[in-house]
């Protein structure tokens, strides 16, 4: 039942008392039990006026919002603009950018060379040639004395160029 039929019923309800009081008023015992039932309707009135307040702020308005997009594209639509990016599943370091690592020396061997990063949480990483570093998926392609090279490859569908970015040793 909604809000205003309870008060109806309520209001009915407490009338018919009422008027119940009003007719055996004859009496000093009907003044007490006159004065109870008065007393006892005004908590009655409370509570329904506490019940109602809590009801009410149980009860969110759905706001309503009007789209128009009739001159938009549909963002459901996956045209040749939207770029998608590439993932490589040996990527290290993905949640860090290149720009916060920093290059702490290189080992070289003849058949196995490695790179000595620290990232930006303070750990030192081991890179070796080939795997893809970081946020960017840049790729180690070379390790040299003091130095790296790495190649970023550009996304599918945008229209940069891939680069190289050299790291160098940091004193």
């Amino acid at each position: 039942m909604g809000v205003g039929v309870k008060k109806i019923i309520f209001l009915f309800f407490a009338m018919s008392i009422l008027s119940c009081i009003l007719l055996l008023s004859g009496c000093e015992k009907d003044r007490k039990a006159e004065k109870e039932v008065q007393e006892f309707l005004q908590r009655a009135e409370k509570i329904a006026q506490i019940k109602r307040e809590a009801e009410q702020k149980k009860e969110n308005p759905i706001v309503s919002y009007v789209y128009e997009g009739d001159n938009l594209r549909d963002p459901f639509d996956r045209s040749e603009n939207v770029v998608v990016a590439k993932r490589h599943e040996d990527s290290i370091l993905s949640d860090m950018s290149l720009d916060d690592l920093k290059l702490m020396g290189t080992v070289l061997r003849k058949e196995n060379s490695w790179a000595i990063v620290r990232g930006s949480d303070g750990k030192l990483y081991r890179l070796t040639k080939g795997v893809h570093v970081g946020v960017q998926q840049a790729m180690l392609i070379e390790i040299k004395q003091g130095e790296i090279i790495l190649k970023t490859e550009p996304e599918i569908g945008a229209k940069e160029k891939s680069s190289d970015i050299v790291m160098k040793v940091q004193e």
